[in-house]
């Protein structure tokens, strides 16, 4: 049996499609996932920023906020559609003290994935697009390891967090509804030695404490049905908002391949 490469030609956008701060943008994510503690260094894909700003100008043409297209609609491209449907999406402004998903923990997770190294983005017309999924291809790790965000030593954390996302917030799956305030949503990752992307997160036990006192946690991961397909890894969701300038120590186990691996980590509030 023979095989070749075959080379396709990039999806179609519309003439004139083209990103606006792109380089900029990445600039202020990159300088954000160092001080996460996730590996910076991601680059930029300009086809992906092209594919990003057709997609946008789709929805400032039909005034929507959508992953899709309607390839009946005005400004609708094979390209634009694409990257609809791998990117995070906002209506909002992007800074470099804050990315437009801080109160979006499921697209902020995305963004944040340790493994992502390319990235297509587009910031025009109070339009954001940023390209994950296809990114997610940092070279593998040598040992299955289990990262955090907030990481470990983490301080001036948000005590509190309103999630805002469409289509449904983590915590409306463990009884946390939309629109009641929470403690700030905990990201953990696992990669695995010798695998590109992220593993699947399975969430055996987690623990949130404060001077060894409990906190009440819930959480989503991998398993969790409808929102688990949209996860690069489980989200832990204190129940209440978190006291300001404290000091919380977390823990979680997870399921690796046959055996499991336990994280655990500490993190100091802001000022409530």
């Amino acid at each position: 049996r023979s095989t070749a490469n075959v080379h396709l030609a990039p999806a179609a956008v519309p003439a004139g499609a083209a990103s606006a701060h792109a380089a900029r943008d990445l600039q202020w994510l990159n300088g954000e996932r160092a001080r996460a503690g996730v590996p910076s260094g991601v680059v930029l894909n300009p086809r992906w920023a092209q594919e990003c700003a057709a997609h946008n100008a789709y929805e400032r043409a039909n005034r929507v906020l959508s992953n899709s297209e309607n390839p009946q609609a005005t400004g609708a491209s094979p390209g634009g559609a694409w990257a609809g449907l791998v990117s995070v999406l906002a209506q909002s402004r992007w800074t470099s003290a804050r990315d437009p998903w801080q109160s979006a923990p499921i697209h902020l997770m995305q963004l944040l994935t340790p493994s992502l190294s390319v990235i297509g983005i587009d910031d025009s017309g109070g339009l954001q697009c940023a390209t994950t999924y296809p990114g997610l291809l940092r070279t593998p790790v040598a040992n299955d390891v289990v990262t955090s965000y907030p990481a470990a030593g983490a301080r001036d954390v948000p005590p509190r967090e309103i999630a805002r996302e469409a289509p449904f917030v983590p915590g409306q799956f463990v009884g946390v509804r939309a629109g009641r305030p929470a403690g700030r949503e905990l990201f953990v990752y696992l990669n695995e030695a010798g695998q590109t992307g992220q593993a699947q997160v399975k969430v055996l036990r987690a623990s949130l404490s404060e001077a060894g006192r409990p906190v009440a946690l819930r959480w989503v991961d991998n398993t969790t049905p409808t929102v688990g397909r949209y996860l690069t890894g489980a989200i832990l969701i204190p129940v209440a908002p978190l006291r300001g300038r404290t000091t919380y120590r977390a823990s979680v186990v997870v399921g690796d391949r046959s055996a499991t691996l336990t994280h655990s980590w500490s993190f100091t509030t802001a000022p409530g």
